[in-house]
C-alpha cells in the first residue's frame, strides 16, 4: 500500500517504532514544541520526522557547542582544583596514624626521661619513677582508644577510659 508521505497522519503508536522511540518520548518532544499532532490527535509523518530530525540536530550542535565546551572545561578545572585543595588540606590516614605514633612515643620517652633529670637520690628516682610510669600508663590507653578513633572515624564502642584531666 502506497501513501504520500506529505499527508499521511498516523498514531502515536504507529510512529514511536517509525522513529525508534517511544510513545512517552513522543508526547515530550510534542510538548518541547518539535512537531505537533493534527485535530484527530495523529501526526502527519513528514512533519512529525522533519520535527524530529530538526530536535536530533539540535540537540548535536548543543553537545557540540564551543560554549558548552567551554562550560564543562571550566566545570572539570573546578572540580580538580576541589580535588587539589582536599589533597592539600588533608593527609593519608596511614601518614597521620604514624605521626600519632612517633609524636606519643617521643613523649612518653620524654617523660620516662625525666626521673633522673630530676634528682640523683636513688630512693626520691624510684619514687618519682613510679609516679611517671603510672601516668605513662594512664596515657597509653588514652592514646590507644584515641587512635583507634581516628583510624575508625568513630567514638570508641566502650569508652570506659574517659579522656580525664
Amino acid at each position: 500500500m502506497k501513501f504520500d508521505a506529505k499527508t499521511h497522519a498516523v498514531s502515536q503508536q504507529e510512529l514511536a517504532p517509525m522513529l525508534g522511540i517511544t510513545t512517552r518520548r513522543i508526547r515530550q518532544i510534542v510538548a518541547e514544541g518539535w512537531f505537533s499532532a493534527n485535530d484527530d490527535g495523529k501526526y502527519v509523518l513528514r512533519d512529525a520526522i522533519a520535527g524530529y530530525r530538526a530536535m536530533m540536530k539540535a540537540a548535536a550542535e548543543r553537545r557540540h557547542n564551543p560554549t558548552s565546551d567551554r562550560l564543562n572545561t571550566a566545570k572539570a578545572e573546578m572540580v580538580e582544583a576541589r580535588i587539589r585543595k582536599f589533597d592539600a588540606d588533608h593527609i593519608a590516614m596511614t601518614e597521620a596514624l604514624q605521626s600519632f605514633d612517633e609524636v606519643s612515643g617521643d613523649f612518653l620517652a620524654m617523660l620516662k626521661g625525666l626521673p633522673p633529670l630530676i634528682t640523683s637520690d636513688p630512693r626520691e628516682r624510684e619514687r618519682i619513677d613510679a609516679i611517671v610510669d603510672g601516668d605513662c600508663q594512664r596515657l597509653s590507653e588514652k592514646w590507644a582508644v584515641l587512635r583507634e578513633e581516628l583510624r575508625t572515624g568513630k567514638p570508641a564502642k566502650h569508652r570506659a577510659l574517659e579522656l580525664e584531666d
